[in-house]
């Protein structure tokens, strides 16, 4: 079975709720990104998606639409959708995360942990959040929050 995701096509692997770029589409977007970062030494790894029980779990648990773990990314099975022919279509904004990944990584000297770490720490996706986050917590020690007072 293939899936849509955006432009690309995802194949079910022997999981009923994972799925992986589909040859075609790996080839394709590998061939986009040499061209782009102008390396034809760039390789893609293959990219699994999950949109099953455990993805509704822990997507409804954080109260997120989608989480990366490395390769795999977890998708909330409420945003899957289908399409005119039925296909299964995955949110936009995962090529786009990914795009954003490739393009920092890109960037740095080399591929090894620490460079990854980097890409990951400069998706755009990412810095909102951590934003976020930096929000909540300046939020969160106002004395008013803690004692009801303002």
């Amino acid at each position: 079975m293939k899936v849509r995701a955006d432009s690309f096509f995802l194949d079910a692997v022997p999981s009923d709720s994972a799925m992986k770029l589909a040859a075609v589409s790996h080839a394709q977007l590998q061939s986009f990104l040499r061209y782009h970062f102008k390396d034809d030494t760039l390789n893609v790894p293959h990219i699994y998606v999950y949109t099953g029980s455990f993805a509704r779990f822990v997507t409804r648990t954080l109260k997120i639409g989608a989480i990366t773990f490395g390769r795999r990314v977890l998708v909330s099975p409420a945003l899957v959708g289908r399409d005119a022919s039925q296909q299964l279509i995955i949110p936009g904004f995962l090529v786009s995360y990914l795009k954003g990944y490739w393009r920092a990584l890109r960037g740095q000297k080399g591929y090894g942990s620490a460079a990854r770490m980097n890409a990951y720490l400069a998706i755009e996706e990412e810095k909102m959040a951590r934003e976020a986050e930096r929000a909540y917590q300046v939020w969160r020690a106002d004395s008013s929050f803690v004692t009801g007072e303002k």
